[in-house]
């Protein structure tokens, strides 16, 4: 009986010593990584471009509108 023959697929990736793959290892995934890190610093870049935006156009309107509800909160004023 003869075996089907197996197509080589290159180096299999190596494990970790719980037998799970190890991808930080991977060559092949370095690059992944690499770009979600972009990604995760480009939303962080935004998020805080956003927010110095509002602060920068609502700041004085959100200063008001707090200290009309403490003045409420305390009866002065």
């Amino acid at each position: 009986m003869v075996k089907p023959h197996r197509r080589a697929r290159g180096p299999l990736p190596p494990r970790s010593s719980a037998g799970a793959v190890d991808s930080s290892e991977d060559p092949r995934r370095w690059g992944q990584k690499g770009q979600g890190l972009v990604e995760y610093g480009l939303i962080l870049v935004l998020v805080a471009i956003v927010v110095v935006v509002v602060l920068a156009t609502m700041g004085q309107e959100v200063k008001i509108a707090f200290s009309d509800m403490v003045n409420a909160l305390t009866g002065s004023g």
